[in-house]
């Protein structure tokens, strides 16, 4: 048990690395920094709220897509991080916000990025998503173990 706890561990430490790469590094970010002079924060997070219309779903566009991968990212941290360790739902979701707040926070300051609130919401989506996947995947394992252990009552 000690063992797979150590892979998940490293398995959790260098998905949060890669992220971190991605969304600093990624993207020719670096390039884009030396002509930025001036802090991007967008605290509306535009269409998030919107439910999509028939038409947007046949022909999405780029954005639509940049926010599918912003929620597909980050549900291996839904999985992962109770994987580590027990966690309630709201701990979890509450220090999630917290990281990629401070995240997204440093890479406006730091000109590789902005700050989006859209992101936020989409990356926490992404991670619920994930943290809802282990819950169910629990559950399951946990019903198969009380099925397989079920026994006809003898006469």
């Amino acid at each position: 048990m000690l063992k797979s706890r150590k892979n998940i561990l490293i398995a959790a430490l260098l998905y949060t690395a890669f992220i971190v790469y991605v969304m600093f590094f990624a993207f020719g970010r670096t390039d884009d920094a030396a002509q930025i002079h001036s802090y991007t924060f967008i605290f509306a997070p535009g269409n998030f709220f919107k439910l999509p219309d028939l038409s947007e779903l046949l022909s999405p566009s780029l954005m639509d897509l940049v926010s599918l991968g912003n929620v597909a990212a980050f549900i291996p941290f839904g999985i992962l991080v109770p994987l580590l360790r027990p966690i309630r739902f709201v701990s979890f979701l509450g220090g999630f916000i917290l990281s990629i707040l401070i995240l997204e926070t440093v890479q406006a300051l730091t000109f590789l990025g902005s700050f989006d609130l859209g992101d936020v919401l989409t990356n926490a989506l992404g991670a619920s998503i994930g943290f809802g996947a282990y819950r169910l995947g629990m559950r399951a394992k946990t019903h198969w173990k009380r099925l397989s252990s079920w026994a006809p009552p003898s006469l």
